[in-house]
């Protein structure tokens, strides 16, 4: 049985002290305790009350030194305790019969609980407190009130035990070690909100407090200010008294007895106000030093309650709060706002305003502004203030300082009081009926996230046929976009966050935006993931535009917005690349993965693959989710396949109303329609807009019925694709081919991602004004649906048949560039539209500009990458010159079909050669030279176009930095990825390497080198200098392991007769040494190496790469003493310092090879391989825990490193260390990072 200690701490007030001690005594605790109080300097009759009771109760009193408050009083009471439990009670309580065992049974029987309270009562039997509740946290009077305050004891509401954040001090049962492992109170508070601290500090902890209704106490509550009060007030002559003094005065009859009393009463009057500054002043410390600690911690919740017990806010917290709060709560609370508009601001206040006067002007539902000012200093605050007094519907939360965009939109969010939240930037004008289109999109239970289109985003939000040229015209226009695109609906798994809405239960559920994103960006890509990780869809309100102006709180605060993108980017990739731990989260994410893989192979048009992704990837792992087998069954119906869809669809773990829908569809489909109307008639209440659209096409052959079959579903959802389809086949009864194709093309709105819609929508366009409106209408959904193939296919064939073959050539391209095979038929079809085009041809205005540039590059056999080149190039350039070295596939035509200037070359062995003869083909003013495996972003195409702009008409050359991919992690040099240009990075990292890639067309500029060829030295002598260019060039020959090993052998064929025709040049000896070595010739490169240093006996790279190949021959002696040369000659040399330590660990020295990666690792920290080669000394050294740990790390920062551990695997063994390599393989075994390879290859060694 537990022992409980009652702490009572005491400040005269001896009256209520007694009364508590005897409500004690009548009703104490059914266990052993102790009670304990503490005088916090009393000047009453406190001790003798207090030992009056000793006979009657195991009470001692302890004297609390100064000084003197509450929360010090509590902790030395504590500290004075021996019960595994306390109760921390006020004087001025008085217990009740049955208190103390409903706390007791709450605490005793819930560890997550740490702390419990009862039902605090006034005297006359009202409610004091039932949980502490946060109207509001961000004005600066925020402060936590009493819940239903004076509301009657038995009130349904008080009945209901529940947790809280905060609740009142004045009871309170832990237990004790926790108490002091908190702390206890903090004792900085002067006798207000220590209370509140501790409960903030139990929620940190992870711990919950708990209302118990079940218990009730009386509470006469802070008497000791009251009484001071009190006690002056009774000093004071009655009111009457006074009101003949005054009267004395105004009439000049006051006698010196009314001018002593009147003296008197000022008196009193300035010892009242001085105690109720000093209480305000007290209270203003307290709270300060509250939020300071928790105030990023608190959230409103008010309405949490309220909403839940029906109460209207204003009346639950009662006569305790300002008149102020209190008609605010009746006015916004009472009835619950349906939407709460949060906006921030962080200067900028043009956009502001505009972005108001917009949301008056078109917002006619029931809503409120939130706006939550993150430090501005341009008098958006002012400004703002004044709206407030003009518009009931606005709040202004105003910080002193920029919390970040999440952190201010969950402030925003924590204060709102409605059922819808709407984030919405400043930097935004809404347009007529905006909010009605988002709630029409967001009925949809299964919706968890909508937002519009605008004019300035990034992905396929961002609309590009804006014809508004002002504001005034922007409403005519989102009116008119809004009819022309009516219900058409984009599934999209991100929504950005610049106008986003959804429901607080998602919230609830999801959480709120994750704060370590700070300034913006991708805080809304998390959030939106969330929800579609919970089961949501996303949607865009394709029918909905807005304005935006984009950036606004970047530009005028002077934000690098790129660098703020990359941080986040970063961020987020850590956080949703962490190995997950929970199976219930890890369910969700293969589920998501499976669902969203098959999609996108759907959409490519693979549906095959798609059916395989969903078996091999979802079901098999997943067999208990419905989704999957749902989303099997709707591939199925779209390939006429209703047989297998209804196979899978009996073999779905739930039988739901969706399940049901489908195998009504499938079983229309396989002609059993009576089978198929029984099922539908069992649904006549669930999913009512389907059933109905179903019924309609159970009665196809009922005109009438069939289309107020239609028609019903469409009244129930204005949005269902199949509903219009469905009219679409009966007006092609009646050969209606006007109303055909109206109905297809409203399909195809509704369900632009859906083949058979998109098929048959083509196959209506018939005139001539149709093919237009249709081309048109493709165009637009081939933005919303960029991945969807057959899109790009019919539009093409549309534009084609239009005569509109330049649009088409850009499509056609698309189609190559995506990666998919095409046909033979396919490419002479393509190759037919370019030669009526022709080739690329530079525009004279770009000559007299002097930018025009030409794209020169060579190729043999590259066509699996070569579009994705030409792709990436083409918006640079005005020509493209390609030399054809012999190729055997399709490059040449390829290259033609993208506009290239193709030049067929014999090869000769000389690159150079062949790269000059396509310089001598070119006609633009700077050339630009690019292999096939290369890429440059978009995120450049400004940078390159202005560089080239600025150098017009001078003589200079740009070097380029080249980002050489690759898979591997020890290579000379390597950088990792840091999501500076996320569409291109691929690998695990990459090399830089630089050279001029950009330069004058000038007939004495020539490649040089029949390997490595280079313009370096032409331009030296020319005099041309050379500037570097921040546009990457991104390269991924490097990943294409067998290609780069038939390229080093080549490359080694010509260096050796490069070196041959040198006579033994010394750059042709080092070129041939790294040759010999890449192809694994390491007899020859260390004989090459050895004879380099003898021409350069200090040659870092010499020794580095000689110690490589003697620890690629076994020779780890060897190696070790070269590797040492090479880092005394060059300072940090990492790779150098991996290379000796596998040599010394090979050779059994653990401490000389655990010294260099010790050294090395305080200066690399971004390099993997030093952490990598940490951890493998850690797991040989016996300190599989250790190892482990490392191991963990550079897996959670999506490190591959299997193949390293066999490698030193191999070195060991080679150097005879099994025993190493067996600590090695069984502590990577242990953590899943040993391949079975590694394994089988100790066992053949003899380990175990």
């Amino acid at each position: 049985m537990s022992f409980l200690s009652v702490i009572i701490p005491v400040h005269n007030q001896s009256g209520y002290t007694r009364s508590c001690l005897l409500s004690l005594y009548q009703y104490p605790p059914p266990i052993p305790y102790e009670v304990i109080v503490v005088d916090d300097g009393s000047t009453d009759d406190t001790a003798s009350v207090v030992t009056s009771f000793a006979a009657a109760l195991p009470v001692r009193l302890v004297a609390n030194p100064p000084p003197h408050r509450f929360a010090r009083a509590c902790n030395r009471g504590a500290a004075e305790a021996r019960g595994e439990l306390l109760l921390l009670l006020n004087n001025d309580t008085e217990l009740l019969p049955g208190w103390f065992e409903p706390l007791y049974r709450v605490l005793k029987g819930h560890r997550e609980i740490g702390l419990v309270v009862p039902k605090l009562l006034f005297p006359d039997g009202f409610v004091q407190h039932c949980g502490k509740v946060w109207p509001e946290v961000a004005s600066a009077d925020a402060q936590p009130y009493h819940l239903y305050y004076r509301f009657s004891a038995t009130h349904p509401a008080v009945q209901k035990s529940r947790f809280f954040q905060t609740v009142t001090g004045a009871c309170l049962l832990v237990r004790t070690n926790e108490f002091h492992s908190l702390g206890g109170f903090d004792e900085r508070y002067e006798n207000g909100w220590e209370d509140d601290d501790l409960c903030a500090a139990y929620r940190a902890a992870g711990m919950q407090l708990y209302y118990c209704a079940e218990s009730s106490i009386i509470h006469h509550q802070n008497k000791t200010l009251n009484e001071r009060l009190a006690t002056l007030e009774a000093r004071l002559p009655d009111r009457s008294r006074l009101q003949i003094l005054d009267e004395r005065f105004a009439a000049g009859l006051a006698t010196a007895e009314d001018r002593a009393l009147a003296l008197s009463a000022r008196q009193t009057f300035d010892a009242m106000e001085q105690e109720l500054l000093a209480f305000r002043e007290k209270f203003r410390r307290n709270r300060e030093l509250f939020f300071s600690r928790w105030g990023r911690t608190i959230t409103a919740d008010l309405h949490t309650y309220t909403r839940a017990d029906g109460i209207a806010p204003g009346d639950a917290l009662g006569e305790q709060i300002s008149p102020e709060l209190y008609r605010y709560l009746q006015r916004e609370g009472g009835i619950v706002p349906m939407i709460s508009i949060i906006i921030l601001t962080w200067n900028h206040l043009d956009v502001t305003r505009a972005c108001l006067e917009s949301i008056q002007r078109h917002t006619h539902q029931p809503h409120e502004i939130i706006v939550v000012d993150n430090g501005s200093t341009d008098g958006t605050v002012a400004w703002l203030q004044e709206q407030m007094q003009q518009q009931p519907t606005i709040r202004l939360l105003a910080n002193s300082e920029n919390r970040g965009f999440a952190a201010g939109c969950n402030q925003g969010m924590q204060a709102a009081i409605g059922e819808y939240l709407l984030l919405l930037n400043n930097d935004t004008v809404v347009t007529p009926d905006w909010l009605d289109g988002l709630l029409e999109c967001l009925a949809d239970p299964s919706v968890g996230i909508v937002g519009p289109l605008t004019n300035n985003l990034s992905g396929i939000q961002q609309w590009p046929w804006c014809s508004y040229r002002t504001l005034e015209e922007l409403d005519a226009f989102a009116v008119q976009f809004r009819q022309q695109h009516r219900y058409c609906r984009v599934p999209s798994r991100r929504v950005v966050g610049f106008c986003m809405l959804f429901r607080r239960s998602l919230v609830d559920q999801i959480g709120m935006l994750d704060e370590q994103f700070g300034s913006g960006n991708f805080e809304d890509d998390d959030f939106c993931l969330r929800a579609a990780l919970a089961g949501y869809r996303n949607l865009i309100a394709a029918d909905i535009f807005i304005h935006h102006v984009g950036s606004a709180s970047f530009d005028a605060n002077r934000i690098d917005y790129r660098a703020a993108m990359l941080r986040n980017h970063a961020l987020f990739h850590e956080k949703w690349s962490r190995p997950v731990v929970n199976p219930r989260e890890a369910s969700r994410i293969i589920c998501l993965k499976t669902l969203e893989k098959a999609d996108q192979l759907c959409r490519k048009g693979q549906h095959n693959q798609a059916v395989e992704v969903l078996l091999q990837e979802g079901i098999a792992q997943l067999p208990e989710e419905p989704r999957l087998y749902q989303a099997l069954a709707t591939i199925f119906l779209e390939a006429m396949m209703p047989q297998e869809a209804l196979d899978i669809l009996s073999e779905a773990p739930a039988d739901d109303a969706t399940v049901r829908l489908l195998q009504v569809e499938a079983l229309l489909a396989a002609g059993k329609a009576a089978e198929a109307s029984r099922m539908l008639a069992q649904l006549a209440d669930g999913a009512a807009a389907e059933v109905a659209r179903l019924q309609g096409d159970l009665q196809l052959q009922n005109l009438q019925g069939a289309s107020a079959a239609y028609l019903q579903a469409l009244n129930l959802d204005p949005a269902c694709a199949a509903a219009y389809s469905g009219l679409a086949d009966l007006a092609e009864q009646g050969s209606d081919h006007g109303a055909v194709y109206t109905l297809r093309r409203q399909a195809v709105l509704c369900a632009g991602w859906r083949q058979n819609l998109l098929e048959r929508f083509h196959r209506a366009a018939q005139t001539a004004e149709q093919l237009a409106d249709a081309a048109q209408l493709l165009q637009e959904l081939h933005h919303l649906y960029p991945d969807v193939t057959v899109i790009t296919s019919l539009l093409t064939d549309l534009l084609l048949r239009l005569q509109r073959d330049d649009e088409a050539m850009v499509l056609i391209e698309e189609q190559f560039q995506a990666g998919l095979p095409q046909s033979d038929g396919f490419y002479q079809a393509a190759l037919q539209v370019r030669r009526r085009l022709g080739p690329l041809q530079i525009k004279s205005a770009r000559t007299q500009q002097g930018v025009s540039v030409s794209l020169c590059m060579i190729a043999k056999d590259e066509e699996g990458s070569l579009a994705a080149c030409l792709q990436s190039a083409k918006p640079l350039v005005d020509e493209i010159i390609l030399v054809d070295t012999g190729s055997s596939d399709r490059t040449r035509e390829l290259a033609e079909l993208f506009g290239a200037q193709v030049v067929e070359r014999p090869w000769d062995g000389d690159y150079a050669a062949a790269r000059n003869a396509g310089l001598t083909e070119a006609h633009g003013d700077w050339i630009l030279s690019l292999d096939a495996d290369e890429v440059i972003s978009p995120l450049d195409y400004a940078l390159f176009n202005s560089t080239v702009a600025e150098a017009a008409g001078n003589l200079v050359a740009f070097t380029v930095t080249t980002r050489n991919y690759t898979s591997r992690l020890d290579p000379e040099n390597w950088q990792a990825n840091r999501g500076e240009y996320p569409n291109e990075e691929t690998g695990r990292g990459w090399m830089p390497s630089d050279k001029v890639r950009l330069f004058p067309r000038l007939p004495r500029i020539r490649f040089e080198n029949p390997i490595h060829e280079m313009v370096e030295p032409s331009l030296k002598r020319c005099g041309i200098p050379c500037r570097e260019l921040g546009v990457v060039v991104h390269h991924y020959g490097y990943l294409d392991e067998q290609r780069q090993q038939r390229k080093k052998e080549y490359y080694y064929q010509l260096g050796k007769k490069k070196y041959e025709e040198s006579g033994g040049a010394p750059h042709a000896l080092v070129e041939l040494a790294i040759q010999a070595a890449g192809t694994g010739r390491y007899d020859e490169a260390i004989r090459l190496w050895q004879q380099a240093l003898q021409l350069d006996p200090h040659s870092y790279l010499a020794w580095f790469n000689l110690g490589h190949a003697y620890l690629q021959k076994g020779l780890f002696s060897l190696g070790s003493v070269s590797g040492r040369r090479a880092m005394s000659l060059r300072e940090n040399y990492r790779e150098a310092v991996i290379n000796t330590a596998i040599c010394d660990l090979a050779q059994g020295d653990i401490q000389a090879a655990t010294t260099l990666i010790e050294t090395a690792l305080p200066q690399n920290r971004d390099y993997p391989t030093l952490p990598l080669m940490q951890a493998v000394l850690a797991a040989v050294s016996g300190q599989a825990a250790e190892a482990l740990a490392h191991f963990r790390q550079l897996q959670d920062a999506r490190i591959e490193f299997q193949g390293f551990i066999h490698e030193i695997t191999v070195k060991l063994l080679q150097g005879g260390q099994l025993w190493f390599a067996q600590r090695l393989v069984e502590t990577a075994t242990s953590g899943g990072y040993c391949s079975p390879e590694t394994i089988e290859l100790l066992q053949r060694h003899g380990g175990t």
